[in-house]
């Protein structure tokens, strides 16, 4: 080769290509990028790579040493502190923001609980309630004594049976306003003549709690945003059979109570069980027997009474709103009567009275806003749905 010749170009004149890294110790790739192999030094960072010693990794690109995984941490110290929940590390901010959001969600749920009970007059709907369970709870008292006063007296006296049971469900008061007396003394009576009294008691129970169930079935239309209804033949032949269904739950709560409290006695006997661990093992049992034959009678009721079948997770929903409400209310109005209000002076003989008809009215109110809770979480968890469906179908 002529040494004059310029350096890629041949005698010919066509221009041979230069390799690429020529002249620089390094020998050229198709990619035109350095190869694995070429000068000392390529050959040494090569393999200071391979044996993971790469000086690159000691300095950064300024020259000053870097921490393993700096990157990371110089992030996460531009965030905040990392908080782990699970197997994933979260940054401060992102807590805030999703407790944020959850308050946000929560207030938004409850003024949606707020709004839809003064759109369905909720406090209307627990007056008429109260009205027509206060006219129906006479006839009931007259049959169930009547009844139950033939078959409790082989347990004892039939009204220590009923007052054991209804001290379950009624606010525990202390003073001068005992509601438990009351009712006491006015079973003694109506068991003292209760042949006149069944008969009464029989009549006027089927027609009056007729209404009643009339009463919640027209309030859970609103409740559950309900169209249609029964007709008034169809109506009043639902709404004995609701009577039917719910007598049948109280009379096996009875015959339940009245069994614990017979085995309860049998242990004492029989096992020698010390009563003061008996007894309070019974109040204990007869706490979440009320608890849970509460929340049983309200779940037929939220799920059977509408004229369209709900879904059970909502009547459960609601069944256990009410449940839980009705011992916090029965707690609170106990303690309210006893150690705060003055109904003696205010009320005098009727004090009793008043009392009674102001419980009934506030789980009257307690039943209708449970009601509306449950049917405000339903929807919202179905917009959900819809939302997340819609979504899915556009992407």
């Amino acid at each position: 080769m002529d040494a004059r010749r310029p350096v890629g170009t041949r005698s010919g004149g066509r221009r041979i290509p230069r390799r690429v890294g020529a002249g620089r110790g390094r020998v050229g790739t198709c990619c035109g990028r350095g190869g694995p192999y070429g000068s000392r030094s390529q050959t040494r960072a090569h393999q200071d790579r391979r044996e993971g010693g790469d000086h690159r990794s000691e300095r950064g690109g300024s020259g000053r040493k870097s921490d393993p995984g700096g990157g990371r941490q110089r992030i996460g110290a531009e965030r905040g502190p990392l908080y782990s929940f699970g197997s994933r590390p979260v940054s401060a901010g992102h807590v805030a923001s999703t407790l944020s959001s959850r308050f946000a969600r929560l207030r938004k749920f409850w003024a949606r609980v707020y709004q839809k009970s003064a759109n369905d007059k909720i406090f209307f709907m627990a007056g008429a309630i109260s009205y027509n369970l206060l006219i129906a709870v006479v006839p009931l008292f007259l049959l169930a004594v009547g009844v139950w006063g033939y078959v409790l007296p082989a347990f004892g006296e039939p009204s220590e049976v009923i007052i054991g049971l209804l001290e379950n469900y009624i606010p525990e008061m202390e003073g001068e306003i005992d509601l438990l007396a009351e009712i006491e003394s006015g079973i003694n009576d109506v068991v003292a003549s209760r042949a006149g009294y069944s008969i009464v008691g029989l009549l006027l129970f089927i027609w009056l709690s007729s209404r009643l169930v009339t009463t919640l079935r027209i309030a859970l239309l609103d409740v559950f945003d309900l169209a249609a209804d029964r007709g008034v033949v169809r109506g009043k032949i639902f709404d004995l059979e609701v009577v039917v269904v719910v007598g049948a739950l109280a009379l096996s709560n009875v015959l339940l109570t009245i069994f614990l409290q017979s085995l309860g006695g049998w242990g004492t006997e029989l096992l020698g069980i010390p009563e003061d661990l008996l007894g309070s093992t019974e109040r204990v049992l007869a706490t979440l027997l009320a608890l849970v034959s509460t929340w049983a009678m309200f779940a037929v009721v939220y799920w059977y009474v509408p004229v369209r079948r709900i879904s059970w997770r909502t009547a459960w929903m609601a069944a256990t709103v009410m449940a839980v409400s009705y011992e916090v209310m029965k707690l609170g109005f106990g303690w309210y009567v006893t150690s705060v209000a003055d109904y003696g002076s205010t009320y005098g003989n009727f004090a009793t009275v008043v009392v009674l008809l102001f419980w009934i009215y506030y789980v009257a109110v307690g039943f209708v806003l449970s009601g509306e809770v449950a049917q405000v979480y339903t929807v919202q968890e179905a917009g959900k749905v819809q939302s997340q469906t819609a979504f899915g179908g556009l992407a």
